[in-house]
């Protein structure tokens, strides 16, 4: 659902920089919504190819249609988030924190969830986004 996808957005953003701000160190200067929008991207890739792989079952190769997404993913990781004034580095953090996100939640999204799992999940990450504005604006 939507309130799930917000908040592992969301949560990818915020360890996409975070997993940034630790390697990069002092001098770093971007912090952005780019992050976290690899980090869906990520995390689409690596749910659409679970859910690939739950049809198929033909993983075995490398070149079976299962990984057809994750491959796509990456190759629009590369296209669009890279360029001469890009936060390249918090990019590909978002992305791999998106794809881990999306591993880890993949075992709850096998059944659906009930629509108030949803409502809660998007109020959570409503919630913490409009806190980090109210604490940058402090």
């Amino acid at each position: 659902g939507s309130g799930v996808a917000w908040l592992i957005m969301l949560l990818a953003g915020v360890l996409g920089n975070a997993c940034e701000a630790l390697v990069i160190g002092p001098g770093r200067l971007a912090v952005g919504a780019s992050t976290a929008t690899f980090g869906a991207l990520g995390a689409l890739g690596v749910l659409q190819t679970l859910r690939k792989w739950g049809g198929w079952r033909d993983a075995r190769s490398v070149f079976s249609r299962t990984w057809i997404p994750v491959g796509a993913a990456g190759a629009l990781l590369g296209w669009m988030g890279s360029g001469p004034r890009a936060d390249i580095a918090g990019h590909v953090f978002g992305f791999c924190a998106g794809m881990l996100l999306a591993l880890l939640v993949s075992p709850l999204l096998r059944r659906k969830a009930a629509w108030y799992w949803h409502l809660l999940a998007g109020l959570v990450a409503t919630g913490a986004l409009a806190l980090a504005w109210h604490l940058a604006r402090l």
